[in-house]
C-alpha cells in the first residue's frame, strides 16, 4: 500500500497535575505514590511543588498539604484516593 494511505495516529495530551508538598513529608511521600500510579494509566503529568520555597503557597497550602491541583484548577487535600482523583479528572 502507498505510504499516503498510512496515518500516524497522535496520542492524547497529556494533562498535568501539580502536587504541592514539602520535603520530609510521609504523607506527601504516599500522595506522590498514589499519583503516580493514576499517572501511569492516564498519561499524567506530574508537577511538584515545594510549598517551603515559596512564602504564598506555604500560607495557603503549609498546614494542608499534600494538596493535589488537577486541570482545571479543582483542589483535593489529602487524605484522596485514586478514585478521587479519576473522579475529579473526568469532570474536568
Amino acid at each position: 500500500m502507498p505510504d499516503h494511505l498510512f496515518r500516524s495516529i497522535e496520542p492524547p495530551a497529556v494533562a498535568t497535575v501539580i502536587l504541592y508538598g514539602k520535603p520530609a513529608c510521609p504523607l506527601c511521600d504516599e500522595a506522590e505514590v498514589l499519583v503516580q500510579q493514576v499517572a501511569k494509566s492516564k498519561r499524567l503529568q506530574i508537577q511538584k511543588i515545594d510549598v517551603t520555597t515559596d512564602l504564598d503557597l506555604y500560607r495557603r497550602y503549609g498546614l494542608e498539604i499534600p494538596v493535589l491541583e488537577l486541570p482545571g484548577g479543582r483542589e483535593l487535600h489529602w487524605p484522596f484516593s485514586a478514585n478521587d482523583i479519576l473522579a475529579g479528572l473526568g469532570s474536568t
